[in-house]
């Protein structure tokens, strides 16, 4: 499903948030953060969404993984 689709639409996404809720899991892998969301409210929104699970978001590639200034830069722009 392509990151641009709309929330509702992302039924892998839903199950993966369903997922962190349920078993306590503390990360969401993407392979990208731009195959999460192309536009950067829908991003924010997932990130949140995600955090409210306990969880974080952290992409294989390794960019933007950090809590620095920089990689808050970096997940904005991706």
């Amino acid at each position: 499903m392509s990151g641009g689709s709309e929330l509702d639409q992302r039924a892998g996404l839903i199950a993966a948030l369903g997922e962190l809720r349920a078993e306590g899991a503390g990360v969401l892998v993407v392979a990208r953060r731009d195959r999460l969301a192309r536009d950067v409210a829908v991003a924010v929104t997932i990130e949140k969404a995600v955090a409210r699970c306990g969880a974080r978001v952290v992409s294989a590639d390794g960019v933007a993984n950090g809590d620095t200034a920089a990689d808050d830069f970096l997940r904005t722009i991706l």
